[in-house]
């Protein structure tokens, strides 16, 4: 005769609540991440677009390293 089996012990348990919370904010900080990243990549975007539209002839290559050196510096 096939054992009865219980349903409630196949299930699997749930996580306590501090693993979850801990789960929750692991994807706060990845969201918070790739927003960040998106943020950087935009910016980023826009300024080589700039230096381009402004350096149309073969001195794009220096005037973007310029732009690098003076972010870079600070200033």
């Amino acid at each position: 005769m096939a054992e009865e089996r219980d349903p409630a012990a196949e299930r699997p348990t749930p996580p306590p609540a501090g693993e979850r919370a801990k789960s929750a904010g692991q994807v706060v900080a990845i969201v918070a991440f790739v927003a960040y990243l998106v943020l950087l990549l935009q910016k980023g975007s826009v300024d080589i677009a700039a230096i381009q539209a402004a350096n149309p002839d073969g001195e794009f290559w220096r005037a973007l390293g310029r732009h690098l050196l003076r972010v870079l510096g600070g200033g």
